[in-house]
């Protein structure tokens, strides 16, 4: 059964962090460009998201000076490539995951999600509710969230969606191709069922796995479900 998204309004305080003074033609140096996504607008979050991962990997243990100078090397391609999701991207990542002494401050963080924003919505969106989900704001990151499953679809683009409505979890989350296997947060509904909608692209097999922890402590944690499917 599926579940309507209620569609939430976004305050406007949480607006007013998208800027407006991009050159949209300054994609030369783009990863995502010599990849062949030239269209900006359907460039999905797995793409972005690996592309990032060339430029900062998340898996690597940096060292002061390390992430000092990673921070100065992206920040210094920015300046050449403003419009680089990938390069916004890993910037929103570093400075979200990055401890204080080293640079990180989730309040700029949220400022490159409002560069993403200006540049893609739903990559935008995704940007918000990554660094919400962090700062343990989870509301707003759910508001976010919301908003991205409003947007209208780019071409080539689908929506699937995402349910699970067997024993009430604690939480659940969600990983897979569309998303270069980065857990997600999935929301609960009025009726009790927990949802995602995903915005990606048409594929012959796409594949999600859930982690799911129950609030009952006598059941397992931490059980993965995996679902293939297949474009409707």
């Amino acid at each position: 059964m599926k579940v309507n998204i209620v569609m939430l309004l976004l305050p406007l305080m949480l607006m007013n962090n998208t800027v407006s003074n991009y050159n949209y033609n300054s994609r030369k140096n783009s990863l995502l460009y010599f990849k062949g996504s030239t269209n900006l607008f359907s460039i999905t979050l797995s793409d972005v998201d690996a592309a990032a991962d060339k430029l900062a990997p998340t898996n690597k243990i940096y060292t002061y000076k390390e992430a000092i100078a990673l921070r100065k090397e992206l920040s210094y391609k920015l300046t050449l490539n403003p419009t680089s999701l990938e390069l916004n991207w890993a910037l929103m990542r570093f400075y979200t995951a990055a401890p204080n002494f080293v640079g990180g401050c989730t309040a700029i963080a949220l400022q490159y999600a409002g560069y993403i924003f200006d540049i893609n919505q739903y990559i935008g969106c995704m940007a918000y509710e990554y660094v919400y989900t962090r700062r343990k704001e989870y509301d707003k990151a759910e508001l976010w969230y919301t908003h991205s499953t409003n947007l209208s679809l780019p071409q080539d683009m689908v929506w699937k969606e995402i349910y699970y409505d067997k024993t009430v979890p604690k939480n659940i989350k969600i990983t897979g191709n569309f998303n270069n296997w980065r857990y997600q947060p999935m929301y609960e509904s009025e009726s009790g069922i927990y949802e995602r909608k995903i915005m990606m692209r048409k594929c012959d097999k796409c594949i999600f796995k859930l982690l799911i922890d129950y609030k009952n402590p006598d059941t397992p944690t931490k059980e993965n479900y995996t679902i293939n499917l297949n474009n409707d």
